[in-house]
């Protein structure tokens, strides 16, 4: 009798195990967000304000360093071909001096945290000014107050230095500088507190010569630890039932 309950429960390993691997995938850090500017997504995936170009040096726009200005530096490391860009943005064209992209209402259901990345550069490491120059990556939660995941502003100087990464959110960057070649950079791990995620990415360059791009911007949920421990662990006690199971079997014959 014993040996037919031991059968059982093992014919119930091929349906247990895929029904435990499916819920290991289901509970993955997945991506929530990812935009990465190769189709025209203004009005549609994301919002601008303001989206504008002399046709010079005043911009901020989607392009590939070739469409909507003239004079765009040349950038390196970003995605396929298209990417977005920023350069003296309080001209005659852009009377308020704002330049936002919005990403809004990204579902946050059924991760416990996330994470934001984005691909960043600049045109110059001898423009930035202290006072008026950043690039804010921030978000906020069921439209809460705005929280900065990422900052780059300059290394203290008052004028004409570089912009780097600013760690502790102090005002002056202290962290890696920021070159042509588009780096990626990610935020900490930020704890869900609601259901829906705004994203937006807040640029100041004041003057000519002071141009940063981005691209390929990402939001990652990452789940419960707690739920992937207990998957895996149902994972790990199959398999050990598995192993001793003949053990057992001998053992019911006696």
């Amino acid at each position: 009798m014993k040996k037919q309950l031991h059968l059982k429960k093992l014919q119930l390993i091929p349906i247990a195990l895929p029904l435990c691997l499916l819920c290991t995938r289901n509970i993955e850090a997945s991506v929530l967000m990812f935009e990465t500017f190769e189709t025209e997504g203004l009005g549609t995936r994301f919002l601008a304000t303001n989206s504008f170009s002399d046709g010079a040096d005043d911009y901020f726009i989607r392009t590939d360093g070739n469409a909507g200005a003239t004079g765009i530096p040349e950038y390196t490391h970003y995605g396929d071909t298209w990417y977005w860009a920023a350069e003296d943005i309080d001209s005659t064209d852009n009377p308020s001096g704002e330049a936002i992209l919005d990403f809004a209402n990204i579902d946050l259901t059924g991760f416990d945290s996330f994470t934001i990345s984005i691909d960043i550069g600049a045109g110059s490491i001898v423009t930035f000014d202290s006072v008026d120059d950043f690039v804010f990556v921030q978000y906020r939660i069921d439209a809460g107050s705005w929280q900065t995941a990422l900052a780059f502003q300059n290394d203290g100087q008052t004028f004409n230095s570089n912009m780097r990464q600013d760690l502790n959110f102090d005002g002056i960057g202290e962290g890696t500088m920021l070159g042509f070649a588009m780096q990626t950079f990610t935020s900490a791990a930020f704890p869900i507190t609601g259901s829906l995620l705004d994203v937006r990415i807040d640029t100041v360059v004041n003057g000519g010569g002071e141009a940063v791009a981005f691209d390929n911007i990402q939001v990652v949920g990452v789940p419960e630890p707690a739920a992937m421990a207990l998957v895996f662990g149902l994972v790990a006690g199959l398999f050990t039932f598995k192993r001793f199971l003949p053990q057992r079997e001998i053992e019911s014959r006696a």
